[in-house]
């Protein structure tokens, strides 16, 4: 069990709005917290990078080139851009 501590005037609120719709503070708090809670569970990393996997699957030597070309284009343009922002002698995060 969690106990809550609400300033006055939001439990007067509270109460309010649970008697205007028929329920009590407590099932109308539960409502709420229901509605606003993530209903995904946080996936872990592995669990995330199968799921990118599954989602997108290596599919051969082709692919894994153009990927690895894409890579290597992000680490450029990060690079480029530090050097942009921050002149020439800006440490590069991707040597």
């Amino acid at each position: 069990m969690i106990t809550v501590s609400l300033p006055e005037e939001i439990e007067t609120r509270l109460k309010d709005v649970a008697s205007r719709i028929g329920v009590s503070p407590d099932q109308y708090i539960r409502e709420l917290i229901v509605e606003h809670l993530p209903t995904r569970k946080v996936l872990t990393p592995e669990e995330l990078f199968a799921q990118w996997e599954a989602e997108d699957p290596i599919t051969g030597p082709e692919d894994i080139a153009q990927r690895t070309r894409e890579a290597d284009e992000l680490t450029e343009a990060l690079n480029r851009n530090r050097r942009e922002s921050e002149g020439p002698g800006a440490r590069t995060p991707f040597p």
